[in-house]
């Protein structure tokens, strides 16, 4: 029996394009190293969350109890949970610019979960419709959102091969945390902001010099002043 695996929309187009599904409660839902975004530690939730998902298919195929189903799908949508964060662990680690649009999607998708779960738990939802759902965001997800934070983090310079565990991810931004950080001085940056006009004012002088030698020497003597305090020299 075919498990279920995504289809590229056209030969020849990379994996992570749009994908067709068969999303009934036919075919089981199986891993596949087509799903691997290249960092271990999201591969394997990934992979826990396919297994999560099939668990739930079974339950609706053997007619569990409903109370059987929902402690699956309540399982399901407290992994995923879990697993957010550890995705949202990894972006602050590794400085993701798309953070927030990409919180915004994890936010939005377990919105969405919480609401099919209601409406089946009302008998408003059938157990194919919820299936869909699910497995459809979730496949979607991990082929075309995810990718991008993997090659984003072999840019990043950190090495998320030795990333495993949620601990391992913990100390890399613990590590980051404590690495000392450049910065520029307070009093530096506004020398740097007093900078140009002294220079306009030093011209000036220059200029006047000619006209009037001792207000020019009094008001380069003052610039000077200026300068040195901002810089801390005096």
């Amino acid at each position: 029996m075919p498990a279920h695996q995504p289809m590229p929309n056209s030969p020849g187009s990379p994996k992570m394009e749009a994908v067709r599904l068969d999303t009934s409660l036919v075919n089981p839902v199986v891993w596949s190293e087509i799903y691997l975004v290249g960092v271990p530690l999201i591969d394997t939730q990934h992979r826990k969350l396919f297994t999560l998902v099939e668990s739930l298919r079974l339950a609706f195929v053997l007619h569990k109890a409903d109370t059987v189903v929902m402690k699956t799908l309540k399982g399901v949508l407290s992994y995923c949970a879990e697993h957010f964060e550890s995705e949202e662990l990894l972006m602050q680690v590794v400085g993701y610019p798309s953070f927030a649009s990409h919180v915004a999607q994890h936010r939005q998708f377990t919105a969405t979960a919480q609401g099919y779960a209601e409406r089946f738990e009302r008998g408003e939802l059938v157990p194919e419709e919820l299936f869909k759902g699910l497995l459809d965001w979730l496949v979607t997800h991990v082929m075309t959102v995810d990718p991008t934070i993997a090659e984003y983090c072999s840019k990043s310079g950190v090495d998320t091969a030795s990333i495993v565990t949620v601990s391992d991810l913990v100390k890399v931004l613990e590590k980051n945390q404590n690495s000392p950080k450049t910065c520029v001085k307070p009093e530096l940056g506004l020398a740097l902001l007093v900078l140009p006009a002294l220079v306009l004012f030093c011209v000036f002088a220059f200029w006047d010099a000619a006209q009037n030698p001792l207000r020019s020497g009094l008001a380069a003597a003052a610039a000077i002043g200026i300068l040195a305090t901002d810089l801390g020299v005096v």
